[in-house]
């Protein structure tokens, strides 16, 4: 009976430690994917920003519907990914997919300022 307790409480610990190991990795990998998930958004959004200041250089008599459009297009983005990650939402996934959203989203804006003709 002692070595069916002690097999009973060797093969719990073994499996909690098993099971601390795999989450940490998880938890590390998650990680990982959502800071190269927020970089790459961030680039992105840099790169609109770009776009934007050069529209405002370029044209500067429409530097307040330049900025009131940005403003707007900032508000239905935010809105546009939260729909869209919806069934992401309270998962481990949520991060990366907004940032993905975001990152496309970005470079849609970009696209269209680097092609608004002054």
């Amino acid at each position: 009976m002692k070595k069916i307790n002690a097999l009973f409480i060797f093969l719990f610990f073994y499996s909690v430690l098993c099971h601390s190991a795999g989450s940490q990795i998880e938890i590390e990998q998650l990680q990982e994917i959502n800071d190269r998930s927020f970089e790459k958004m961030e680039a992105a959004r840099k790169e609109a920003n770009k776009s934007i200041e050069n529209q405002i250089k370029n044209t500067p008599e429409r530097k307040k519907a330049i900025l009131d459009l940005k403003k707007s297009w900032e508000s239905t983005i935010q809105k546009k990914c939260t729909i869209e990650i919806y069934e992401s939402l309270n998962t481990d996934a949520e991060i990366a997919t907004r940032n993905r959203c975001l990152s496309s989203e970005y470079l849609k804006e970009k696209i269209f300022f680097d092609n608004v003709y002054p």
